[in-house]
């Protein structure tokens, strides 16, 4: 169903063109990664494990900062403006990952937020299902670019693939949101959970699935 749709959008938008889009997110971090790259004398092991110091150091960082914020009005503008609406946390979802191509730095922006408590599982699950939509955009407008049919059909499949499974996970969202909180309370015992989560879900079930449908 998906691929058929998919081709049947190729075959309107195959001449319309595309556009290439600079990520601002790299023009940022590029001459910092390019410096400790340098400094780190181009060692792989080594720049993973400052990556890793540097990473755990800023969500720890952020975490308090959020915290903070949630004493002052920031709270009460991101739940009045931004996330009193599921269509405006959908659609500021979806923004701030087509402008920096990256569904996972846009939902991680909300992981100090939801920690601090400035902002609900609850609303922040609209915006969560934005940032699929928004991660598709790029591929669409680059396969565009190529007039290649091929790469259009594939990344219209992305973003069919992604608004279907949105149609089905939202009305039912009560089961994704309880089954995380219901999770995040065995990971605060014992964080083995997180390598049984990881495992499953990103190795153990796609695997079965491909098994059985071989």
């Amino acid at each position: 169903l998906i691929s058929k749709i998919a081709s049947f959008l190729t075959g309107i938008f195959i001449r319309v063109g595309g556009i290439q889009i600079i990520n601002p997110l790299k023009l940022v971090t590029g001459p910092v990664i390019n410096f400790f790259r340098f400094v780190c004398f181009h060692n792989s092991f080594v720049i993973l494990i400052f990556a890793l110091i540097m990473l755990f150091s800023s969500l720890r960082f952020i975490t308090q900062l959020m915290r903070g914020l949630a004493a002052t009005s920031a709270e009460k503008k991101l739940n009045g403006y931004i996330f009193n609406n599921p269509i405006k946390a959908f659609l500021t979802g979806t923004s701030i990952t087509a402008i920096i191509q990256s569904s996972s730095v846009a939902t991680s922006f909300m992981i100090p937020l939801v920690g601090a408590g400035i902002v609900k599982v609850e609303k922040n699950f609209p915006y969560t299902l934005g940032t699929n939509i928004g991660t598709t955009i790029t591929a669409i407008l680059a396969s565009l670019a190529t007039t290649n049919p091929f790469a259009i059909t594939i990344a219209l499949c992305h973003l069919i693939f992604n608004i279907l499974g949105i149609c089905i996970f939202y009305p039912l969202r009560w089961i994704p949101i309880g089954l995380a909180k219901e999770f995040a309370k065995k990971v605060v015992v014992s964080k083995k959970y997180v390598i049984i989560y990881l495992l499953f879900t990103f190795y153990f079930i796609p695997l079965a699935l491909l098994f059985l449908w071989r």
